[in-house]
This record gives C-alpha cells, structure tokens and sequence, in this order.
C-alpha cells in the first residue's frame, strides 16, 4: 500500500509457507501456504479546513513576533511588540489572554528571547532593550558650545541578551543555554568560556543532540558549519552550498538538518547532511517556484510524516505548498488552481490544537499583514497508523488512538505530542467482539539522554465478561529510570468494583551512574487475596559480574518457613571468545 498523505510505502500481506516452498530469485512461486496476515492503515487524512486560531484581537501592526509552547499545553503561542511598546500575548488552554507592556523611546534597540529553564513547562521571556538619548540646548554665538545630556537605559544583563544571542541546547543536557559574543551561561559544561563562537544559524546538522552554528560568508556567498564539541566549543566541519534562499529542515526524516536552496528562479536543491558533510541531493524545478515571493518561504512538517515540507506565498496573496516525497517535492493544491490556500498568505506554520501537527496561520486577506484570525488544517491526524489486522483464523483486530502530551497537573515540561493506543477491538467471528482500551498517565522526558522515557502508570480496562456489569482493569507501574525504562514495577489485577485480585511486584538493583547502565531484576513478589486472606510468595536472585543471575531462591509463603528452594549455577566463561552465558553446573 502506498500512503496517500505520506507517499510511503506500507506492508499490507504477510503469508506464511511451509518447508516445500520454491523460491527463486528471492520470489516465493508455490508450496503450501497459511492464510494471510491483512494489514489496513488510516493513511489519506488529508481533510482541509478552515479553523479559528487561539490569538486574540491581534493588533495588524505587531511586529518582532515569536511563536512557541509558552505554557506546556503544546498549544504554540504568539508574542511580539507593537511599535515600540512591548507587547506579550498568550492563548492560554483556559481561553483568556493576557499582556503585559511598557514603553520605550524612539530609537530604542528591542530583542525578545525565550529561553526554557530546566524542565519548567513555562520558559522564561526575556523582552530586553537598550537606548540612549541624547538632548542638547542650542546656544547662541560667543555664549559658548550647545548643553547636551545624554540619558542611557539597558535591560540586556550586561549583553547577555542582546543582537548576538543563541539560546539553544548546545552541551546536550536537553536545556537551553546561551551564548553571546559577550557572556556565555552553560546548563551543564563546566568551561563557560567557549571557543570558536561564530556566526548565529542555529541547527544540529549532525543529529547528536547539540546545537552547532552556522557562520554566513559575505564573500564567498556560503555558510561555515560549525559542530558542538558539547564540553568547550565548536569545530569548524563543513560549508554549505551558496546561502542564498537557504531554508533548513530534516527533508528525508533521519534526525539530521539538511539544506533546500534556490539553485535559480525555478529551480531548487536539497543537500542532505551526513553529519560531517552535505550531500549533493535531487534538483526539482518548477515553473511555479519562481512566482513564490522571497520574504514569504517558509519550512515545516505540514502532513505529520516528520519531513519538512516547503510552503511559499504566491505573489502575496496565496500558499503553495510542496511536500518531501522522496528525492522530489510534489505540489500539493486543491482542486482547479495550484494553490493550497486561495486568497490568505502564511504568515507562520504552528500547533493551534495541542495535537502535534502543524496548521497554517494565514494573513489577511490579499496582504502580508496582520492576521485574519483563522488558521488551516492540513490534515485530521497523524497518518499511516495501523488501524486493522485479519487474522489467518478470520478472526480480526481493530485498534483506535488517541494523543498525549503529558499530564496536565504535572509541573515538568514534555516535550512531544504522542499518538497511543487508545483501544483494541477483537472479533474472532462476526457475532463477537471484545473491545480493550488503554489509558496513560506519568508520561516522562529524558531530558539528558533526549528521549521518551515511558509512562509511570498505564490501566488497562479488560472486556467485561458474561454476569459481569463492571469491567476489570490491571494497572501496571512502570520504570522510568535511565537502566530501568519500560521495566515493570509493579502489576495490580483488579475487579469491576476495584477489589483487589493479585498483585505482582519487582524489585531491582540498577546502576545509573555510569555506562553500561545496569539494571538487575532481584526480587519478584506475588501476592493473592483468596477470601480476603493475603498470600506473599517470593524470589530472590543474585547476580555474577555478567548479570546473570547465578543464586535463585524461591521462598515459597514467605510467612512460613521450610518451603525454600535455591537454584545455584556455575559457569567457565571464555573471555577471549566472548562466551559467557553457557552454565557448567546447576545445583538445587
């Protein structure tokens, strides 16, 4: 099957053979074969409309605008200033917007940064300026020079957020740092003193989870890229093609920051990163390329593939768009014209719905100013999800999703919008179905290692079964420890009315100092509640230096004693070959 939204391809038909299967040339041509495994996916979810943007009563001549997750609600919010008064907005989940301004004088030089401070859903807005004004008094001849004073203001904390700010992540602990020609402040790096710091391109060419600079040549027209050593600076690499018309996004999904051009008026590039260097990648021209306007291009993963896609204003007045497929560009419109948005300019690509995906937020009407207030969705959610298997027995299976970003009460930021199971249908015949469905909670980041580290706690709520007018439910506690991730904790079997059945819990011994991280699986307990009475059965383990475990004691009831049993195993590792899980002896 080929995806209607993503271009990819996905498996459709697994068929299982016997032992008297002729193969040739890698092609199966007969034998005894199984049923197929069906596999069904959601993957056209393109669905175009129109929406109403979360921004409230924004004034057409805000300027110095920043979008961004300013309340940990995934929903993006706008901030910006209006002349010289600063302004901040917010959409706020709660529906009501908020601002905040102070004047300043003519000539004033503004910068607003954001910069996120440790795990903290909400970042810090930094709305800096700087002016000086000086005021003379004009004197006449023979009385001597003009009175001058001057009067001079500065909210920049001694430059650090000034014209050469860089807040990004550039030690690679997850957190923002920040990096001026003046001042530096590292979240982790002990040296706070970095050297080679040039240029201002913020982007992570080599996907290793710091942010390297780009430093523009005047002269040679191109773009030296420099790479984070993570501890005291950065490393000059590589050079970008020509800069000019540069926009930079990961154009094939592979975590790295790749180049797209204008090689000329209808014609662009894509140089993809290898982490050390740019590939020369695909041309793709198109006569339409060269009605985009230049200050109206913009990158953004526009039908939720994790591909950055190329969105242009034609003219001023309308959006195109060309989606990465492959090594090409492919032109994206509604039906008669080649326009995705007819009439309403991109004014910039953000989530206005918390779900994950970007929307288009447009201008008004005809013009590059302003905004008119609604937004347009692309697509109705993420695409290429499994949504259907038939079974070799005929039986089949059916599954739903739904989105999460973190818990709401919880005061740590998380990061990504994640697509879960929310439900799985099973038929095993057309007169029978039993649904299962999930629910998630304690969803955490690693901020250190850049990764999800699993759910705290997921309930799952079993089908109800004949008599029963409550649905059981097994809660299962999980590990989120660096060693430990996705380890069960603890499993509780309850029934309809939340009675307690059994319970399973581990324990475990980790290490998550230092690599190899270890985690260790040294109890297991097992607890019933027959007649209200509980039972605790356990097993213990003790591990050699390959952590494999080589005492095992089952203690059977541990409030009695005699019913113990230990399982010893030896072994004769062979270091030089690599052997060491082969056991000598075991004695019980």
């Amino acid at each position: 099957i080929v995806s209607t939204t993503s271009g990819r391809s996905l498996l459709s038909k697994v068929t299982e053979y016997g032992r008297n299967a002729v193969i040739t040339n890698g092609i199966v041509k007969s034998g005894t074969k199984l049923p197929s495994y069906q596999f069904t996916y959601k993957h056209d979810v393109f669905d175009q409309k129109k929406v109403s943007i979360p921004y409230r009563n924004i004034p057409h001549n805000l300027t110095s605008t920043k979008v961004t997750d300013l309340n940990g609600d995934h929903i993006d919010d706008l901030i910006g200033r209006i002349k010289h008064r600063v302004t901040y907005r917010s959409d706020d989940v709660t529906r009501h917007s908020s601002s905040s301004s102070s004047s300043l004088p003519q000539g004033a030089r503004y910068w607003l940064y954001i910069k996120r401070s440790g795990a903290s859903k909400k970042p810090q807005i930094k709305a800096t300026y700087a002016y000086s004004i000086t005021t003379c008094t004009e004197r006449g001849s023979g009385e001597g020079p003009d009175l001058c004073s001057t009067k001079s203001a500065s909210t920049t904390e001694g430059g650090l957020y000034a014209d050469t700010t860089r807040i990004a992540d550039f030690d690679g602990d997850g957190f923002d740092d920040i990096i001026t020609d003046h001042r530096q402040v590292m979240s982790r790096a002990e040296d706070q003193k970095w050297s080679n710091v040039k240029g201002l391109l913020i982007a992570d060419f080599n996907g290793d989870g710091r942010a390297d600079l780009g430093d523009i040549d005047p002269q040679k027209r191109d773009i030296d890229i420099r790479l984070s050593n993570g501890t005291s600076g950065f490393i000059s690499k590589f050079t970008t093609p020509k800069f000019y018309g540069a926009l930079y996004g990961d154009y094939n999904g592979d975590g790295l920051t790749d180049v797209l051009y204008s090689k000329s008026g209808h014609k662009r590039q894509i140089y993809y990163s290898t982490g050390l260097r740019l590939a020369a990648g695909p041309i793709v021209h198109y006569s339409a390329f060269g009605d985009i306007h230049s200050n109206g291009r913009l990158v953004a993963d526009a039908n939720g593939d994790g591909r950055s896609d190329y969105i242009g204003n034609r003219k001023q007045d309308h959006t195109r768009l060309y989606l990465s497929r492959g090594d090409t560009l492919l032109q994206y419109h509604t039906e008669g014209h080649g326009d995705l948005i007819r009439d309403y300019p991109t004014a910039f690509m953000a989530d206005i719905d918390g779900d994950g995906i970007n929307e288009f937020v447009t201008h008004r009407k005809k013009v590059t100013s302003g905004f008119d207030g609604r937004a347009t969705k692309l697509i109705s959610e993420r695409p290429d999800m499994l949504v259907g298997v038939v079974l070799p027995s005929g039986g089949q299976l059916s599954a739903s999703y739904t989105t999460y970003g973190g818990d709401p009460e919880d005061e740590r930021w998380f990061p990504p919008v994640l697509t879960v199971l929310a439900s799985l249908t099973e038929k095993p015949n057309s007169s029978q179905a039993f649904t299962t469905r999930f629910a998630y909670s304690g969803g955490r980041w690693d901020f250190d290692n850049r990764r999800f580290a699993g759910f705290k706690k997921i309930i799952t709520t079993l089908p109800k079964l004949a008599g029963e007018t409550k649905a059981p439910t097994v809660e299962t506690t999980y590990r989120q420890d660096v060693s430990s991730v996705g380890k069960i904790a603890q499993r509780i079997w309850k029934d309809g009315n939340g009675t307690i059945l059994r319970k399973q819990v581990e324990e475990y011994s980790t290490d998550n100092s230092k690599l190899p991280y270890t985690s260790l699986n040294t109890a297991s307990l097992s607890y019933t509640y027959d007649e209200g009475v509980e039972r605790v059965q356990k097993t213990t383990r003790i591990f050699n230096s390959y952590g494999q475990a080589k005492y095992r004691t089952n203690h059977g009831d541990t409030a009695k004693s005699g019913d113990e049993r230990t399982y010893t195993r030896w072994s004769y590792p062979n270091k030089d070959k690599y052997i060491i899980n082969k056991w000598a002896v075991e004695a019980i």
